[in-house]
């Protein structure tokens, strides 16, 4: 999403579980992600240090984090796994987290093309997985899958087996534009408000 800036979590998710301060689809650059992380994690667990995340990553230098996040070490795809281990990324976060490296230790125009792509496309699957899991009813999804058509599907899983394979199949799909996603949070909004409102009164 072009929207997207260099500061911690800009985008607002659908699910109050995905806008956390250090979700990682919030952020295009992983050095920010990494400092905000950590230290959401010292919050999580007292006494937790620099050195503590070396051990827990098995990164031989307990100043290597310190090193990364200013700007004066890269991170190779390797020392990537390591801290998405030491930070405890689940299997999908590491997998954005990994391309957000990649985006930016690359020095090739064509492979930081691609991998902005697989950015976007991870985003907007996130985006839809978490929509389809909100409570709504069920003739509000038909209506953001008719918006959407085939995207829908592919992005949140709510198709069949076969739609889920194809689109497993086709990892270059199109992503959702920005503003279609715009107009399925309004729409959202809006449903969310009237459902929460108190029923108006008959004054017949």
């Amino acid at each position: 999403m072009s929207s997207v800036s260099n500061q911690s979590n800009p985008i607002t998710y659908p699910n109050s579980s995905v806008s956390s301060p250090t979700d990682v689809f919030g952020y295009e650059d992983y050095r920010l992600f990494l400092r905000d992380r950590f230290a959401e994690m010292q919050m999580l667990h007292p006494g937790f240090s620099q050195r503590g995340l070396a051990r827990k990553a098995a990164i031989a230098n307990p100043g290597f984090f310190n090193e990364v996040i200013k700007g004066r070490r890269r991170l190779s795809p390797a020392a990537a796994a390591k801290m998405a281990m030491g930070l405890d990324l689940t299997a999908e976060q590491a997998e954005f987290f990994y391309a957000l490296v990649e985006s930016t230790e690359t020095r090739e125009p064509r492979i930081k093309l691609a991998v902005n792509r697989r950015i976007t496309q991870l985003r907007n699957r996130k985006f839809m997985q978490d929509l389809a899991k909100m409570p709504l009813p069920q003739e509000h999804f038909r209506e953001i899958a008719r918006e959407l058509g085939q995207e829908w599907e592919m992005y949140s899983g709510a198709g069949d087996a076969a739609t889920q394979q194809e689109s497993e199949g086709h990892p270059e799909s199109p992503p959702i534009s920005e503003e279609a996603l715009q107009r399925i949070l309004e729409r959202v909004r809006e449903i969310r408000a009237d459902s929460t409102s108190p029923p108006k009164e008959n004054k017949d």
